[in-house]
């Protein structure tokens, strides 16, 4: 939102604004209007996010399954696994 004067992104936050249904006017209003900032970045989804050493959850998981013996793994060793690394 950069690329838009202070006056242009009000016009757009209560464009939106009051394009909302009510219930959602009344928890914009209840957090405070100025506070509320519509253009905010959204969070990484978990699925995505990384550890230090730039691997997601995924590549993580995958990479302790591989390792694990036969004998060991189970699909309810793999979903505690999974669990514990999220």
């Amino acid at each position: 939102m950069d690329r838009f004067t202070p006056e242009q992104i009000e016009e757009k936050k209560k464009a939106i604004f009051d394009a909302m249904g009510k219930r959602g006017q009344k928890q914009i209003l209840k957090k405070g209007y100025e506070k509320w900032d519509p253009f905010q970045e959204p969070k990484d989804p978990i699925d995505i996010r990384k550890d230090k050493t730039k691997r997601t959850t995924q590549a993580l998981i995958r990479e302790f399954l591989t390792g694990v013996r036969h004998e060991e793994y189970s699909n309810t060793f793999a979903q505690g696994a999974l669990e514990m690394c999220l």
